[in-house]
């Protein structure tokens, strides 16, 4: 009877919970909004549906945004890279305005979301506009979605796969273990010691691997390095995370990894891979799904190096 009445009054506190001290819904994290209705067929043919990947902040009720893990698929915008910004207001009974600017291509243009919050407040439905002019968007307007998806974390197995053309290291098992930063990049550490260039064990190995046994570190920290005036960072937005991870002689893994259910859910996640450096340069492949590994009591928290360490 105890456990009934427990569960009855968490339900019924769990919207509550989510409020920031001043009675506003925090929705903070990340988000993907997605149009359901009004794309032009010539965005629909080009990109598919219009999408908007970003990490939100927010101050009381006003919102903006970590820029440089946010994007588009707009077809207006031929450059989706660290010139997307968001910024809008949450109101204390759910009403959420978030306005995307695009600049670097001629005029800046905005597309808009007026949404209402879920109860639980990890989902959103609402309208969307847009001032964009070029033929794929100019006067398009209807309804979208949006998801919030957790701050990814914990240990991810999977494999992955060769090339798509090509030879290359097929099914190569691996795991992840990914750690959310106070600044919401991405850490942790990659373990594939069997990743090598034909992916048997005679063949060049792909990776030397650094003194605490881990394959590759994921570099995070959103600070510049290496002269660089954007930093080569893993980051996460809406359901897509963005791996950069080097191994002890310097050798660079990209990856592209993307929730498949697309619905807030935890994965798995498909990861598209790159490599730069050592045996291994140019390879690459993809269509890996890795899967959370569920964990009972306190997991350790890794602590690979950031940046300038």
């Amino acid at each position: 009877m105890k456990k009934a009445v427990m569960a009855v009054i968490i339900g019924l506190l769990a919207p509550l919970l989510s409020m920031a001290a001043d009675g506003v819904p925090n929705i903070a994290g990340r988000w993907d909004f997605k149009v359901t209705t009004g794309d032009t067929a010539i965005q629909l043919n080009d990109m598919g549906n219009t999408e908007f990947e970003t990490y939100l902040l927010q101050n009381g009720n006003t919102l903006s945004d970590i820029v440089l893990p946010t994007t588009d698929t707009t077809a207006c915008d031929n450059i989706s890279d660290n010139n997307v910004s968001a910024s809008g207001t949450v109101s204390g009974n759910g009403n959420v305005t978030t306005v995307f600017t695009i600049t670097g291509n001629g005029a800046p243009f905005t597309f808009t979301f007026a949404g209402k919050l879920s109860k639980d407040g990890l989902m959103m439905t609402g309208t969307w506009a847009t001032t964009a002019t070029c033929s794929a968007a100019a006067g398009a307007h209807g309804n979208f979605q949006a998801w919030k998806y957790a701050d990814i974390s914990g240990l991810y197995t999977g494999a992955f796969d060769g090339p798509d053309t090509g030879t290359g290291p097929a099914q190569i098992p691996a795991s992840i273990n990914f750690v959310t930063e106070s600044d919401k990049s991405v850490g942790g550490f990659i373990d594939a010691p069997q990743f090598t260039l034909d992916g048997t064990l005679n063949s060049p190995a792909c990776f030397l691997p650094f003194s605490d046994g881990h394959t590759l570190h994921l570099i995070s920290g959103y600070a510049p390095f290496a002269g660089m005036s954007l930093p080569q960072v893993s980051q996460q937005a809406g359901y897509a995370i963005e791996i950069f991870a080097v191994d002890a002689a310097g050798n660079q893994f990209f990856g592209l990894g993307a929730d498949m259910n697309q619905d807030g859910s935890d994965g798995p996640y498909t990861i598209y891979y790159g490599i730069v450096g050592g045996s291994c340069d140019g390879l690459g492949g993809g269509n890996a799904p890795f899967t959370k590994v569920k964990k009972h009591g306190k997991e350790k928290r890794p602590h690979p190096p950031r940046h300038g360490r």
